[in-house]
């Protein structure tokens, strides 16, 4: 089974995926814990934080690259029958890129159709999709904490985003309310996939 997490920045998305695998350690099930973008790929400071058309695209492109190169490795643990958990993935690049493509396009709609033609050479796709619901607001209260930054920690275009991720549907999405605690986002998480663990 590969389960994806997603959300904005400051949802909680990566101390859920390390969380979710070590429960899975402690009750013995196979799993292997990911993340986007991959070890291997190389951010250009040039493009950090930049919010244009233009180096949406290139950003776009250099995560599709990433992501066709980790099929590879997702499909040596799915072929092991393990459960994959991977911290970010396609939901990610048309969230985040979609809003700032929509110049280049007949409104945002018409990007993220594009952006999806683009990901057909994406043949792995999660069987669930966790999608870490909170507002930018509450997000970015988190995020004053934290010393990393991406770049793109701002209110206003973290609603844009958010916007997507809150109307995007895709096939084994599901939307957690992660303004409530970890733990208590944890237990719904476990309970969700539990009848999907014992297939």
């Amino acid at each position: 089974m590969f389960v994806a997490i997603e959300g904005i920045d400051g949802s909680g998305k990566s101390t859920l995926a390390t969380l979710l695998k070590n429960t899975l350690d402690h009750r013995h099930i196979p799993s292997f814990l990911t993340r986007e973008p991959t070890g291997n790929f190389v951010m250009d400071e040039l493009l950090t934080g930049k919010r244009d058309p233009e180096s949406a695209l290139k950003l776009f492109f250099r995560f599709t690259e990433d992501r066709f190169r980790h099929q590879e490795e997702l499909k040596s643990h799915l072929d092991a029958n393990e459960v994959v958990i991977c911290d970010r993935y396609l939901m990610s690049s048309l969230t985040y890129q979609g809003p700032l493509l929509a110049p280049l396009f007949d409104g945002t709609h018409d990007a993220l159709d594009w952006m999806l033609s683009v990901s057909k050479i994406i043949g792995i796709r999660p069987d669930v999709t966790i999608y870490l619901d909170i507002d930018p607001q509450s997000a970015m209260k988190r995020l004053s904490n934290r010393a990393a930054r991406t770049g793109f920690e701002e209110t206003e275009y973290l609603e844009r985003v958010r916007d997507i991720y809150r109307n995007l549907d895709m096939d084994g999405k599901v939307t957690f309310d992660a303004t409530r605690t970890i733990q208590t986002v944890l237990k719904d998480v476990i309970d969700y996939l539990e009848p999907k663990l014992r297939k």
